[in-house]
């Protein structure tokens, strides 16, 4: 049986003017309640804000758990509204977005990430791939 989304409960005080605009997109998209038109117009402005290593580090958490590079690129890059390119070719994922920046992962699962004109760093750069969540480097032999 698939796990239930946790989810919060919290109340805002909105002016009026903004609720009758959530209002209208539901509307117009037919959605059947106002939390669901929230949590939508939410998720996409949120969605907005990401930039090329935000949608990497996405990429390579769900690499973590999956190897699929064609499940990853439908789950985590299909709908995203940056994303305006997705390629699956010899083994290895790449994106583009918008604005021309590209993420890559290779036939390896090594992951990178480009500039507009298709410059390609190691993303993440080596110095952090070696540190674990505290910032402690964890390269050393523990002996």
């Amino acid at each position: 049986m698939a796990e239930k989304e946790k989810t919060e409960r919290r109340v805002y005080v909105l002016p009026a003017e903004l609720v009758e605009r959530i209002r209208k997109y539901q509307a117009e998209n037919n959605i059947s309640s106002e939390v669901e038109a929230v949590r939508r117009l939410l998720d996409t402005a949120l969605y907005m804000r990401d930039t090329v290593t935000t949608i990497m580090d996405k990429v390579i958490d769900r690499l973590m758990s999956d190897r699929d590079l064609r499940i990853i690129a439908r789950d985590v890059l299909s709908m995203h509204p940056l994303v305006s390119n997705i390629s699956l070719d010899d083994g290895q994922l790449i994106f583009r977005l918008q604005n021309g920046e590209s993420g890559m992962v290779d036939h390896s699962y090594n992951t990178y990430i480009g500039d507009c004109n298709d410059n390609y760093s190691r993303y993440p750069p080596k110095r952090l791939m070696n540190q674990n969540r505290s910032g402690v480097v964890i390269d050393d032999i523990p002996f």
